[in-house]
């Protein structure tokens, strides 16, 4: 979904997607944790978007671990809904784990 990524900092940055209707969508990103080459942590900065609406947080994290000769990869996304979202916790969870699914067989696909 990702198109291209905007205004990078050190610690923050901007993703535009497309959305499923063809819009150009804005995320904001900002780096909260990084413990090199092990593990790092962003959150989307929610104030002022349209996802402050039903999302209280969003949380990405990236693990590396030796694994013999190669090494595993973990994602983990938080993401907290709030007030009449919180029961679309199945959807929700469903799109994370597209996302997710979709993640690591881009990565598949840079390593192979």
């Amino acid at each position: 979904m990702v198109q291209r990524v905007e205004d990078v900092s050190e610690d923050a940055w901007t993703t535009v997607a497309t959305s499923s209707r063809g819009r150009a969508v804005r995320f904001d990103w900002s780096r909260v944790y990084i413990n090199p080459p092990e593990r790092i942590v962003w959150r989307q900065e929610l104030d002022q978007t349209p996802f402050e609406r039903f999302m209280r947080e969003s949380v990405t994290g990236v693990i590396l671990k030796p694994a013999g000769d190669s090494t595993k990869v973990e994602l983990r996304i938080v993401r907290k809904l709030r007030g009449l979202a919180r029961f679309g916790g199945i959807q929700m969870r469903r799109a994370v784990r597209r996302e997710l699914d979709g993640a690591l067989d881009g990565l598949q696909a840079v390593v192979a």
